[in-house]
């Protein structure tokens, strides 16, 4: 008996497939293409649920954003403001230290009835005991760096000269000085800006009020028209170049561009600084909606309905594109 040794299969041996089980063009027969194209695979219900968690999570912050967007934050004013703090934040601002100057002189307007009724009583109180106490809070200014410590050393010096005043009048004015101190020291700021006022010798504390008139009549006219307010600013040049000195501008700082910018800011913000809160709520519902807009379209994307079985919620729309695309630029970066 022959044995037959085993051997590969030869051409001739290869079983032949039917004809629609056979490749057309490439390597995929008719049968696997039409498999191919007809079976599609199921998405996980993991993959599902969290699909459908960021779409209910991004479909309630739209809601509640799309709730908040009042017409104002649609405005060139109040986009401007917004603008400008933004860039503020994210230290883009051409004028890094706006807020600082802004700051101060937003104190010197808030006080400037302590300023004017200090320049009044050091006008029409020149005496030596007067003189002396004004000498004294001119050291205490100079030497001492919070609120707190100044009242602390005021108060002994006033207690001692009060009693040795000789008129009722110059008691009530000296009463009087201290009060506007105190009040000044409830802001370290109003403190700094007084210092300055005595280290420059500027006596006449009114410049305060006339800035803060320029800035109300700001409220009133196109607060994004700098040309207008630089030739405002131009006029008053004496009254600026005080006010550079007081709120610590650099010299080479001093120019209408820097007086129009800080003028602008602070009018703005007193016509829109209310509203900015709700428009950082606005861009914080944003944020969040959008961290939910990009799961979903990574998902849908992985997931895409031509290879895989369609799922209701995954067609379904998600809106909020345009709101957040009308804002983001405000609170990102880009």
């Amino acid at each position: 008996m022959v044995l037959l040794r085993n051997r590969p299969p030869s051409s001739s041996d290869k079983i032949v497939k039917p004809w629609w089980n056979r490749p057309l063009v490439g390597e995929l027969s008719l049968w696997e293409r039409l498999n191919q194209l007809f079976y599609k695979e199921e998405i996980p219900d993991s993959v599902i649920s969290i699909h459908d968690v960021a779409l209910s999570e991004g479909m309630k912050l739209f809601r509640r954003a799309k709730s908040i967007e009042i017409e104002k934050f649609g405005s060139k004013e109040f986009l401007a403001f917004v603008r400008i703090k933004y860039d503020l934040a994210q230290n883009k601002s051409t004028h890094q230290n706006l807020e600082k100057y802004a700051q101060l002189l937003q104190v010197g307007m808030k006080t400037k009835k302590s300023f004017i009724a200090l320049e009044q009583i050091e006008i029409n109180h020149q005496g030596k005991k007067f003189n002396e106490f004004y000498e004294y809070v001119n050291t205490l200014l100079v030497k001492l760096s919070t609120p707190a410590s100044f009242k602390v050393y005021l108060q002994p010096k006033f207690a001692e000269v009060y009693p040795t005043m000789s008129s009722e009048e110059g008691k009530t004015a000296l009463c009087n000085y201290v009060q506007q101190l105190e009040s000044l020291s409830e802001h370290e700021l109003g403190l700094r800006l007084l210092a300055a006022f005595k280290e420059y010798k500027l006596s006449d504390y009114s410049i305060l009020r006339k800035v803060s008139d320029i800035i109300k009549n700001l409220e009133r006219q196109d607060l994004l028209d700098l040309k207008g307010l630089k030739v405002r600013i131009f006029a008053e040049k004496a009254v600026f170049e005080d006010l550079g000195k007081i709120i610590n501008i650099p010299i080479e700082e001093r120019n209408t561009d820097t007086f129009s910018r800080i003028l602008q800011y602070i009018a703005l913000g007193e016509k829109h600084e209310s509203s900015y809160p709700k428009f950082q709520e606005l861009a914080h519902l944003l944020e969040k909606w959008n961290e939910n807009y990009d799961a979903i379209q990574s998902i849908r994307s992985q997931y895409p309905s031509k290879y895989y079985k369609k799922v209701k919620t995954f067609l379904q729309t998600f809106p909020g594109v345009d709101l957040y695309d009308k804002y983001k630029s405000y609170f990102r970066e880009e």
